[in-house]
């Protein structure tokens, strides 16, 4: 729904794209549980940005999660080549 209310049909289709592969990557990244603890935190920071009306740090709040996300996910490569 966001990618709609984005106004870019270019990212529904991107999305889209990837509809299959969502729940199974999703399983492997939430089957830890700093991944999941780390979720919950930046979408309730997400939710305090957009309540206040801070884009910016609702920015640095993404990209931050974004290099976080990074990292859980090499983690979780190691553990599968391992």
């Amino acid at each position: 729904q966001l990618t709609i209310c984005s106004g870019n049909p270019v990212f529904t289709l991107i999305l889209n794209g990837f509809r299959d592969l969502y729940p199974l990557m999703g399983q492997r990244y939430f089957q830890f549980s700093e991944a999941r603890a780390r979720s919950r935190q930046f979408y309730a920071d997400l939710h305090t940005c957009a309540r206040v009306g801070d884009g910016a740090q609702a920015e640095i709040v993404t990209k931050q999660m974004m290099a976080e996300s990074l990292q859980i996910w090499q983690l979780i490569a190691q553990n599968v080549t391992a």
